[in-house]
Protein backbone atom coordinates (compact mmCIF):
# COMPACT_ATOMS: atom_id res chain seq x y z
CA UNK A 1 0.00 0.00 0.00
CA UNK A 2 2.72 2.32 0.85
CA UNK A 3 4.51 1.54 -2.37
CA UNK A 4 1.68 2.63 -4.39
CA UNK A 5 0.55 5.53 -2.75
CA UNK A 6 4.53 6.71 -3.12
CA UNK A 7 4.01 5.99 -7.00
CA UNK A 8 1.40 7.88 -7.27
CA UNK A 9 2.94 10.66 -5.39
CA UNK A 10 5.64 10.46 -7.90
CA UNK A 11 3.90 10.00 -10.96
CA UNK A 12 1.62 13.57 -9.70
CA UNK A 13 4.90 15.40 -8.87
CA UNK A 14 3.69 15.56 -5.18
CA UNK A 15 6.18 14.53 -2.01
CA UNK A 16 5.49 14.79 1.25
CA UNK A 17 8.08 14.60 4.48
CA UNK A 18 6.83 14.42 7.68
CA UNK A 19 9.31 14.93 10.39
CA UNK A 20 8.20 14.20 13.80
CA UNK A 21 10.56 16.94 15.61
CA UNK A 22 9.29 15.81 19.40
CA UNK A 23 11.19 12.30 19.02
CA UNK A 24 13.94 14.17 18.33
CA UNK A 25 14.35 16.22 21.80
CA UNK A 26 15.48 13.48 24.47
CA UNK A 27 12.33 12.32 26.80
CA UNK A 28 13.29 14.55 29.97
CA UNK A 29 13.54 18.01 27.99
CA UNK A 30 10.19 16.65 26.33
CA UNK A 31 8.18 16.23 29.85
CA UNK A 32 9.52 18.90 32.06
CA UNK A 33 7.69 22.05 31.65
CA UNK A 34 9.81 25.43 31.05
CA UNK A 35 9.36 26.61 34.85
CA UNK A 36 8.57 22.94 36.95
CA UNK A 37 6.73 24.32 40.19
CA UNK A 38 8.35 23.68 43.85
CA UNK A 39 6.82 21.36 46.15
CA UNK A 40 4.87 24.40 47.93
CA UNK A 41 3.83 26.17 44.83
CA UNK A 42 2.07 23.16 43.84
CA UNK A 43 0.77 22.71 46.98
CA UNK A 44 -0.74 26.10 47.43
CA UNK A 45 -2.33 26.19 43.96
CA UNK A 46 -4.40 23.59 45.23
CA UNK A 47 -5.13 24.39 48.81
CA UNK A 48 -5.82 28.09 48.10
CA UNK A 49 -8.32 26.92 44.97
CA UNK A 50 -10.01 24.79 47.43
CA UNK A 51 -10.22 27.25 50.04
CA UNK A 52 -11.86 30.10 47.72
CA UNK A 53 -14.30 27.23 47.26
CA UNK A 54 -15.25 26.09 50.64
CA UNK A 55 -15.50 29.85 51.52
CA UNK A 56 -17.41 31.08 48.66
CA UNK A 57 -20.20 27.66 48.12
CA UNK A 58 -22.50 25.86 50.74
CA UNK A 59 -19.88 23.12 51.13
CA UNK A 60 -20.76 22.04 54.68
CA UNK A 61 -18.08 20.30 57.10
CA UNK A 62 -15.14 20.59 54.75
CA UNK A 63 -12.80 17.72 55.74
CA UNK A 64 -9.64 16.92 53.96
CA UNK A 65 -5.63 17.44 52.58
CA UNK A 66 -3.45 17.76 49.69
CA UNK A 67 -1.31 14.86 48.49
CA UNK A 68 1.63 14.39 45.50
CA UNK A 69 -0.04 12.00 42.93
CA UNK A 70 2.40 10.80 39.92
CA UNK A 71 0.63 11.63 36.55
CA UNK A 72 2.65 9.05 34.81
CA UNK A 73 2.14 5.86 37.45
CA UNK A 74 2.65 5.45 40.81
CA UNK A 75 6.08 6.56 41.64
CA UNK A 76 7.76 8.12 38.77
CA UNK A 77 7.62 12.16 38.00
CA UNK A 78 6.47 14.30 37.09
CA UNK A 79 4.50 14.86 40.12
CA UNK A 80 0.73 17.25 40.85
CA UNK A 81 -0.42 17.98 44.24
CA UNK A 82 -4.17 17.19 45.12
CA UNK A 83 -6.50 18.09 47.76
CA UNK A 84 -9.15 14.88 48.42
CA UNK A 85 -12.08 16.98 50.15
CA UNK A 86 -15.27 15.73 52.28
CA UNK A 87 -18.34 17.37 52.98
CA UNK A 88 -21.74 16.54 54.10
CA UNK A 89 -24.65 16.84 52.16
CA UNK A 90 -28.14 18.11 53.24
CA UNK A 91 -31.03 15.80 52.96
CA UNK A 92 -32.96 16.05 50.10
CA UNK A 93 -32.05 17.11 46.35
CA UNK A 94 -28.62 16.60 46.70
CA UNK A 95 -28.29 17.12 42.60
CA UNK A 96 -29.21 20.91 42.82
CA UNK A 97 -27.08 20.93 45.81
CA UNK A 98 -23.83 19.89 43.99
CA UNK A 99 -25.30 22.10 40.70
CA UNK A 100 -25.24 24.92 43.60
CA UNK A 101 -22.09 24.26 44.11
CA UNK A 102 -20.96 24.43 40.48
CA UNK A 103 -22.76 27.29 40.09
CA UNK A 104 -20.80 29.07 43.36
CA UNK A 105 -17.51 27.93 41.00
CA UNK A 106 -18.40 28.81 37.93
CA UNK A 107 -18.94 32.49 39.43
CA UNK A 108 -15.06 32.46 40.18
CA UNK A 109 -13.66 31.90 36.80
CA UNK A 110 -14.55 27.72 36.84
CA UNK A 111 -16.21 26.32 33.78
CA UNK A 112 -17.24 22.69 33.05
CA UNK A 113 -14.87 20.72 31.63
CA UNK A 114 -15.00 18.51 28.32
CA UNK A 115 -15.10 14.85 30.02
CA UNK A 116 -17.83 13.94 32.58
CA UNK A 117 -16.83 13.41 36.02
CA UNK A 118 -17.84 9.72 37.90
CA UNK A 119 -20.75 8.86 39.64
CA UNK A 120 -22.60 11.50 38.06
CA UNK A 121 -20.88 14.18 39.47
CA UNK A 122 -19.78 17.54 37.81
CA UNK A 123 -16.46 18.71 36.64
CA UNK A 124 -14.69 21.63 36.35
CA UNK A 125 -11.58 23.45 35.36
CA UNK A 126 -10.27 26.58 35.73
CA UNK A 127 -6.47 28.00 35.52
CA UNK A 128 -4.64 24.67 34.89
CA UNK A 129 -6.73 22.98 37.62
CA UNK A 130 -9.29 19.95 37.41
CA UNK A 131 -12.43 19.60 40.17
CA UNK A 132 -13.92 16.63 40.47
CA UNK A 133 -17.38 16.07 42.59
CA UNK A 134 -19.88 14.09 43.37
CA UNK A 135 -22.17 12.39 46.09
CA UNK A 136 -20.69 9.26 47.80
CA UNK A 137 -21.70 6.08 46.31
CA UNK A 138 -21.68 4.31 49.76
CA UNK A 139 -22.58 7.44 52.30
CA UNK A 140 -25.25 9.53 50.82
CA UNK A 141 -24.73 12.11 53.27
CA UNK A 142 -21.13 12.67 51.85
CA UNK A 143 -19.61 14.22 48.28
CA UNK A 144 -16.31 13.95 47.81
CA UNK A 145 -14.62 16.61 46.03
CA UNK A 146 -10.69 16.50 44.54
CA UNK A 147 -9.03 19.27 42.88
CA UNK A 148 -5.94 18.39 41.02
CA UNK A 149 -3.24 20.58 40.02
CA UNK A 150 -0.29 20.99 37.35
CA UNK A 151 1.65 18.29 36.39
CA UNK A 152 4.65 20.61 37.26
CA UNK A 153 6.63 18.64 40.25
CA UNK A 154 9.88 17.28 39.42
CA UNK A 155 10.56 16.73 42.89
CA UNK A 156 10.83 13.35 44.45
CA UNK A 157 7.70 11.95 46.15
CA UNK A 158 7.70 8.56 45.32
CA UNK A 159 8.54 7.81 49.28
CA UNK A 160 5.81 10.02 50.52
CA UNK A 161 3.89 9.07 53.05
CA UNK A 162 0.19 7.71 51.18
CA UNK A 163 -1.43 9.90 53.76
CA UNK A 164 -2.55 12.91 52.50
CA UNK A 165 -1.29 16.46 54.74
CA UNK A 166 -4.42 16.99 56.61
CA UNK A 167 -6.15 20.30 56.37
CA UNK A 168 -9.06 19.99 57.94
CA UNK A 169 -8.81 22.53 60.58
CA UNK A 170 -7.62 25.04 57.88
CA UNK A 171 -10.66 24.06 56.03
CA UNK A 172 -13.59 24.56 58.64
CA UNK A 173 -11.54 28.05 59.80
CA UNK A 174 -12.72 29.60 56.26
CA UNK A 175 -16.63 29.51 56.88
Amino acid sequence: MLAGALALALTLGVVVLVVNHSRSVAAPARDQPDEPLSDERAAAQVVDAVLEVVKSTAVRDPAGGYAFISCRNADDPPYRAAVHLTFTVPRGNSVAYLNGIAAAMTGLGWADADAHAQHFGRKLTRAGLTAEFYRNPERTDLATMRIDGECSVFTAHHADDPESTERTDRLRQVK
